[in-house]
């Protein structure tokens, strides 16, 4: 993974931006893995809902950003394919094999991802 000193410091702030949001994927994937009944899903739901939005905040400020030139653009979406692609996968992963379980039968975890896919934030 390139480092922050790696790229151009036009490419830092969207870089910045980048592994944010990638630690806050990483943090998800991590609680979702967790869950493995109604018990553990009922009390990761509310963190999860925490994560999500703070996800969703990264995202919002990725879209007031100013479209990068084409330089900085190709060093940002070498570092996106390095840092996202991989923890996004899994993260799609882990919302479809809690569908499969049906929420584990937590209402709370089923109402979070209900939301998630009305806002059009559902990663599946």
């Amino acid at each position: 993974m390139p480092l922050l000193s790696e790229v151009s410091p036009e490419a830092r702030p969207y870089v910045e931006l980048l592994l944010k949001c990638a630690a806050v994927v990483e943090r998800i994937n991590v609680l979702q893995d967790s869950i493995r009944d109604r018990v553990s899903a009922d009390a990761a739901a509310p963190r999860l809902g925490s994560l999500y939005r703070e996800l969703q905040d990264l995202m919002g400020k990725a879209r007031t950003m100013p479209e990068p030139d084409a330089e900085v653009k190709q060093q940002v979406e070498q570092v996106l394919h390095q840092v996202l692609e991989q923890p996004m996968a899994r993260l799609i992963q882990g919302v479809m094999y809690l569908a499969l379980n049906q929420c584990f039968e937590s209402d709370a975890l089923r109402e979070l991802l209900d939301r998630l896919d009305q806002a059009g934030l559902s990663p599946s």
